[in-house]
């Protein structure tokens, strides 16, 4: 007899567990907003002065829950080794956006900012893909100047409808339309030409 109550109260409550745990699991999960996106974005510039060439890349760790929808922006800045800005001819550039490791939009279109080089590229949501939460530039250039190191800035805007109005996305700089909500983030890479 107790046997038979074994095989059916081990199940069940091997059962009950497993739901509980998934419950909590899911309930206890932090949601993102796009305010909060920031400390979950990765950001990276690499210079390969030999090759004069720039590789950028980002990548959510997460989807915010309140949606993706705006224009991002995405601003090179290279130096030299006085912290001077170096003025560069661009032979290539191309941005793409990815899911997973597979290419699901480019464009080589490019803006002359104030300081350097501008990207845009959409945020969005469409059949089953996800637009703009990670993706990589590769760049070469001619420039007169050694480069000794770079500066990405990567701005996101979760607005419809937003444009930046600032020729550049400078702390203290960067403006946008419409009231457009949104964020900075900076990284430089600091790999000295010559070495």
């Amino acid at each position: 007899m107790w046997n038979n109550k074994l095989v059916i109260f081990l199940p069940l409550t091997v059962m009950i567990g497993l739901f509980a745990f998934g419950y909590y699991s899911i309930m206890g999960a932090d949601e993102v907003t796009n305010e909060d996106l920031d400390a979950r974005t990765e950001l990276y510039l690499d210079i390969d002065d030999t090759e004069n060439r720039v590789t950028a890349g980002w990548n959510w760790e997460t989807m915010p829950g309140d949606g993706v929808i705006g224009t991002d922006y995405i601003e090179i800045i290279l130096y030299d080794e006085d912290n001077n800005l170096v003025d560069v001819d661009v032979n290539e550039a191309e941005l793409q956006l990815l899911q997973g490791a597979d290419e699901i939009y480019s464009i080589d279109e490019i803006k002359e900012s104030t300081e350097g080089i501008l990207f845009s590229f959409p945020n969005m949501m469409e059949d089953n893909l996800t637009y703009g939460n990670s993706g990589s530039i590769n760049m070469t250039f001619d420039a007169e100047e050694d480069v000794a190191y770079g500066e990405v800035r990567y701005a996101h805007t979760w607005t419809h409808g937003s444009s930046l109005e600032s020729g550049t996305l400078a702390p203290g700089d960067v403006s946008f339309s419409n009231g457009t909500q949104y964020w900075v983030l900076t990284r430089t890479s600091l790999e000295t030409a010559g070495e």
